[in-house]
C-alpha cells in the first residue's frame, strides 16, 4: 500500500463517521416585491378567489392595477396581515 492509499482509506473512514449537516430548503424571495393574485394567495394563505372577493368588497389588502392586471405589493400584504391580528 502506498501512503496515498492509506490516507484515502483513513479519510474515507473519517468521512463515514462524521455527521454531515442537514441541508435546509429555504424558499427564495421573489425577484420583485410585486405579485399577481396567485402569488399573493400563496404568500398570505388565502385563495385567489378569496382575494378577488375581498377586492370586490373593498376589504382586502391594497393592490394596484397597471395595464389592467391586479398586482399586490409584499409590504401591503404584510401590513394587511399584521393589522388583521386580534387578541382574544
Amino acid at each position: 500500500m502506498t501512503t496515498k492509499t492509506i490516507r484515502q482509506q483513513i479519510q474515507g473512514g473519517l468521512d463515514a463517521r462524521t455527521p454531515r449537516p442537514a441541508l435546509a430548503v429555504v424558499p427564495s424571495a421573489p425577484a420583485t416585491p410585486w405579485m399577481d393574485s396567485v402569488g399573493a394567495a400563496e404568500y398570505t394563505g388565502f385563495t385567489a378567489d378569496a382575494l378577488k372577493q375581498m377586492r370586490y368588497l373593498g376589504t382586502g389588502p391594497a393592490y394596484s392595477k397597471p395595464a389592467g392586471r391586479v398586482r399586490y405589493h409584499r409590504d401591503d400584504l404584510e401590513t394587511f396581515m399584521r393589522e388583521g391580528r386580534r387578541s382574544a
